[in-house]
């Protein structure tokens, strides 16, 4: 047990005063397990699989029983910056870092944890198949016919009898039990060209059934900000909606926004404005922001408070209108959208400078 360490733990969707939930880290992960890191853990009398970050990695036992790290499913996904930012956050408003890590950073995408079965041997499930008969030779087919399947839904099918049947499949090895991450991805949308005749003559080519849902699609695009929708605005209200885009993506008529990497690190200036009350000084920020903002660059304008925020959103919106982002600090994803979609100017409260932000 020298050598053995242990992982200081805050849990996606858990609220506690404490500050972190400790595991042992298995020496099969040992290489991987980073502050940062987001890992799988049992949690709770039951066990239930949670997602979670370790922002701590001890040699020194806690003085009560441990259970184990199950799984790493992500590499560090924030950098020491601001595992930093966040000690210091929690320290200095006495915050409980489980807390303010739950409040702060999240995914974005919905996520879960579930246990899945994968066939790992269709030899000896065709034997069982072949051999057995009722519930387990059921099962056996399922197997065969689906390689990945979960287990929440063979539950549903099978009750009481699974856990069983799926222990005697594992030691046979015929299957493995894996813990695998559900997540709703949000795709932002752009439209390939700006050429309105290209465009036609290539929604021309899709089956006359979905040819005017089609256009439709790619018409919200040309009229969007930036021709820059979210999927689910994109299909509101339009039959078979997710079919049809998935038509139009796939013929690259429409295809899925990615932010361009920031490679260059460019020198600032810091300015400061004294002596003006809140509107005069958001004038000469929007001044200068007018005069020094790159096309492809991002402006965030942090308030202490959400008032403030309010006093002057209006004068903001007048000078940079559709490109103009706001966030209250509450559904973080919503900021995230906003800025997929190519706002470029951030009014935000300060937990805003928690996330990463391109271009900024």
């Amino acid at each position: 047990m020298n050598n053995a360490l242990f992982g200081g733990i805050t849990v996606d969707k858990v609220s506690s005063k404490a500050d972190l939930f400790y595991y042992a880290i298995p020496s099969s992960l040992s290489g991987k397990a980073k502050i940062g890191a987001r890992v799988v853990i049992p949690f709770g009398e039951k066990n239930e699989l949670r997602s979670g970050f370790i922002l701590q990695i001890t040699k020194i036992p806690p003085q009560f029983k441990v259970k184990e790290i199950i799984a790493i499913i992500e590499e560090p996904v924030f950098s020491q910056r601001i595992y930093d930012l966040l000690l210091f956050t929690s320290n200095t408003f006495l915050i409980p870092i489980n807390s303010l890590v739950n409040r702060l950073i999240r995914t974005t995408a919905s996520t879960k944890i579930e246990k899945y079965v994968e066939s790992i041997n269709v030899k000896s499930l065709e034997e069982v198949y072949n051999s057995t008969h009722g519930k387990k030779r059921e099962l056996a087919k399922i197997f065969l016919e689906k390689k990945f399947i979960s287990i929440e839904s063979l539950k549903r099918k099978f009750k009481g009898t699974l856990s069983k049947y799926l222990l005697e499949f594992q030691e046979k090895g015929n299957i493995a039990i894996r813990n695998t991450e559900i997540f709703s991805k949000i795709r932002i949308l752009k439209i390939s060209t700006i050429n309105n005749e290209e465009t036609l003559k290539a929604i021309n080519q899709i089956d006359n059934t979905y040819r005017k849902r089609a256009l439709l699609i790619c018409q919200r695009l040309m009229n969007a900000d930036n021709r820059i929708l979210d999927e689910t605005t994109l299909i509101k209200k339009i039959k078979d909606g997710k079919h049809v885009l998935d038509l139009l993506t796939s013929k690259k008529i429409i295809l899925e926004y990615q932010f361009e990497s920031d490679k260059k690190i460019n020198n600032f200036k810091v300015e400061t404005i004294f002596n003006e009350n809140l509107e005069r000084r958001s004038i000469k920020i929007i001044e200068k922001l007018l005069i020094s903002l790159g096309s492809a660059e991002k402006a965030l304008i942090v308030f202490p408070e959400v008032i403030l925020l309010s006093r002057v959103k209006e004068i903001y919106k007048k000078a940079f209108g559709s490109k103009l982002a706001t966030w209250q600090g509450k559904e973080k994803l919503k900021l995230i959208e906003q800025i997929k979609a190519g706002k470029t100017v951030i009014l935000a409260t300060p937990f805003s400078m928690f996330l990463d932000i391109p271009n900024l």
